[in-house]
């Protein structure tokens, strides 16, 4: 199977994610990037779809209070909320809009069901659309492993590998690995922002 998958940390982590899980059994072309708002999401699927014209298209959602802005070749914003952005809430701060914000994803949500009608569409937060088909990862799944001493709030391994499982089937091989590989992330924790993978 094909894969084309698009959206923040969610999709695209120092850890693995629902997308490197069904790498391991699939063709996976992951755009996600962490951090990013809809419109980065809106705007890399757009760059991308004579690409994945042939893919089963998994769109992850991002929150509506992120700003992103292409300027030249490189994004500004981009790191989760803009509230506590420094750098560039004091820019935006008079004109941010977080209806307006929703207003927009909603348009994305049915642009992206007509150009893929099949689709799927996660949300990392819980929004009223009849075009999301997983809701509210965010309040769903709960991080629990600690990351430099906190918590860290991403959903864990095996929360990504129940999000794979109801996408794709997953081998028992790639199960049992990621299954280690929680327990290892379980009791040792994360101690830098290196990727870590399956093996």
């Amino acid at each position: 199977m094909k894969i084309a998958t698009f959206g923040c940390s969610y999709t695209n982590y120092i850890y693995p994610t629902y997308a490197d899980i069904l790498a391991q059994e699939h063709e996976v072309k992951n755009f996600g990037w962490s951090g990013s708002g809809n419109d980065k999401i809106w705007y890399l699927l757009h760059k991308k779809i004579d690409e994945i014209k042939d893919h089963f298209v998994i769109v992850q959602w991002s929150s509506c209070n992120r700003f992103d802005y292409l300027k030249g070749a490189k994004w500004l914003g981009g790191d989760g909320s803009i509230f506590f952005d420094k750098t560039h809430w004091p820019l935006v701060k008079d004109f941010f809009n977080e209806s307006y914000e929703l207003g927009k994803l909603h348009n994305y949500l049915r642009s992206t069901r007509a150009l893929f009608p099949n689709s799927l569409q996660m949300s990392m937060n819980k929004i009223q659309s009849k075009y999301i088909d997983v809701n509210d990862l965010f309040g769903t799944y709960k991080g629990t492993y600690k990351f430099k001493g906190d918590i860290d709030w991403h959903p864990n391994l095996l929360q990504h590998l129940k999000i794979a499982k109801s996408i794709a089937p997953v081998s028992y091989d790639t199960e049992l690995k990621v299954k280690n590989l929680h327990n290892k992330l379980q009791d040792e924790g994360l101690h830098n922002d290196n990727t870590i993978t399956i093996c």
